[in-house]
Order: C-alpha cells, then sequence, then structure tokens
C-alpha cells in the first residue's frame, strides 16, 4: 500500500512507494529542525527521509546556490561544489563522506541539487534532494534515501518512483 505524505515544507503531496511505513518523527534537535523518517517495513536501515535543518545556510552559500539552479541541468564541476560546503554539511568533509556526484536535476518542474555518495564510518549510500525552499537559496529542504551498500541500488529505484509523484505547493 502506497503512503502518502502531505504538507512537508515546500511538498504539497508526495507517494512513497508501497513498502514505506513511518517512523520516528524529530524536531527541534537542532533550533527549529524537522525530521520525518519512513523506512521499508521489513528494513528499517533502508529510508526515505524529509529533513529541515531549522536555519538558514550563510549569504554566499545561499547565493552560489541559487545560481546553480538557475543554470540548466547540469553535472556540477568540483569548484561548484566547493562553494557548497555549508548547504551539503558533512558531506563536504571527505573524511566523512565520499561523493560519487552530484547534479541538478528536474523533480516535477523544478531544480534541485542532487547529492549521491557514501558514509565512510558506516558505509551506508546516500543520496540527497536538497530543494530552495524560500527562493532566495537561504533556507533549504532536503529530501534523502539512505541504505546500507548492498540495499541500496535494489531498492533505489523506490526512491525515484516516490520522488515522480512529488506536487510541490
Amino acid at each position: 500500500m502506497t503512503t502518502v505524505v502531505e504538507d512537508v515544507g515546500q511538498i504539497q503531496l508526495i507517494e512513497l512507494a508501497d513498502g514505506f511505513v513511518e517512523g520516528a518523527h524529530l524536531d527541534n534537535v537542532v533550533g527549529d529542525s524537522s525530521l520525518r523518517r519512513f523506512h521499508l517495513k521489513d528494513d528499517p536501515e533502508t529510508r526515505i527521509c524529509f529533513f529541515y535543518r531549522g536555519y538558514g545556510v550563510n549569504e554566499p552559500t545561499a547565493e552560489a546556490f541559487s545560481n546553480v539552479l538557475e543554470s540548466p541541468d547540469h553535472v556540477l564541476a568540483p569548484v561548484e561544489l566547493a562553494v557548497l560546503g555549508d548547504l551539503i554539511g558533512e558531506k563536504a568533509n571527505h573524511e566523512v563522506f565520499s561523493i560519487a556526484g552530484a547534479r541538478t536535476e528536474q523533480v516535477a518542474d523544478r531544480r534541485v541539487l542532487i547529492v549521491e555518495g557514501t558514509y565512510k564510518a558506516t558505509g551506508e549510500r546516500n543520496c540527497t534532494v536538497y530543494i530552495n525552499a524560500d527562493g532566495t537559496g537561504k533556507f533549504v529542504q532536503e529530501i534523502f534515501f539512505q541504505a546500507p551498500a548492498d540495499r541500496y541500488l535494489p531498492n533505489f529505484p523506490l526512491f525515484s518512483e516516490s520522488l515522480m509523484s512529488v506536487e510541490w505547493k
């Protein structure tokens, strides 16, 4: 049965692929942050999450993020990614996260930034979609898919399928 998630930041509605159930919801971990977690019913380590950090990124990063999203869909050059460190957080730390790729693309007629890679300590793979939540690049909403390496690729189509159902506000 499809799980319908409504009214999450910039998302009016998204239908998660069959098999996802809601896990624990965490608010105010840092500032006004919010984390909603959904996982496969029989695999709590394979999850789709909706995250809002509760505070804005710095002005140079906001401007760089806006500029990246204003360009046509493309793979980010290392220099473009380097200026987005405040936006991608721990993923910018090469000792913590190994970036496999970063690109912009349209998701339901809205350009987003997508960063994929692996957390070095756990081996979990991650694909994060960064959404310009306020139009200035300062406030960013994230949707991410994360799973152990052996379950990431087999379940990634479920995440892609879910993203295709997004209806923005």
